[in-house]
């Protein structure tokens, strides 16, 4: 059963985010298995959401409406589990898009979700703002692309050493080794390592 719907982002934002992940429908209760993820996330979550396990440990019961920012799962799963309903749209940001749109590093973020309003208060605003006039579930795709579109406005840019790397990694499906990487991009090692291990 495909719980989320997959939508392509817009050309605009193409270069933070990936695509969108919707899925609105009622359930008695179901649990979404979420494997180890290479991206992060940016959701909001409307209706039905139950409890969280990441890494074994269970994240306070989230009362919706929640906005809420999830890292990288690395070398563990995350169990949602939903009640009655399940109302939750993702935005997937590229590798750098989290860095580029916030000035959030990824390694902050690592097995852990966050609130919104707590690391990016003003986006988190405007985010609410648009969300306020929501009637159905097209709308919070709409909403979603506005604020994000609204952020662009202020994004800043990931150093090109650190894009180039990222494009070669991607080509190669991770399967590239740090010698032929550094090669490539005419950098130091101790330079790459340190931009990699910040997540920018």
């Amino acid at each position: 059963m495909n719980i989320y719907k997959k939508y392509p982002t817009s050309p605009k934002l193409s270069r933070y985010i990936k695509g969108y992940h919707v899925a609105d429908q009622k359930v008695n209760e179901l649990t979404v298995q979420s494997p180890p993820t290479g991206y992060p996330l940016l959701g909001h979550i409307w209706k039905g959401i139950g409890t969280v396990d990441v890494a074994g440990e269970t994240i306070p019961q989230m009362k919706p409406p929640v906005n809420h920012f999830s890292g990288q799962l690395y070398r563990t799963n995350a169990s949602v589990h939903w009640k009655g309903h399940i109302g939750h749209i993702l935005a997937e940001f590229t590798a750098t898009g989290l860095y580029e749109l916030f000035g959030i590093y990824g390694d902050t973020l690592v097995n852990r979700t966050a609130p919104v309003s707590e690391t990016a208060s003003e986006f988190a605003a405007v985010l609410q703002a648009k969300l306020n006039g929501v009637k159905d579930t097209d709308d919070y795709l709409i909403c979603l692309q506005q604020a994000l579109k609204w952020q662009a406005a202020k994004a800043i840019s990931a150093p090109d050493f650190v894009v180039k790397a990222v494009r070669l990694i991607e080509e190669a499906y991770g399967d590239i080794k740090l010698k032929h990487l550094i090669e490539e991009l005419n950098i130091p090692e101790r330079t790459f390592r340190s931009a990699l291990l910040q997540g920018a």
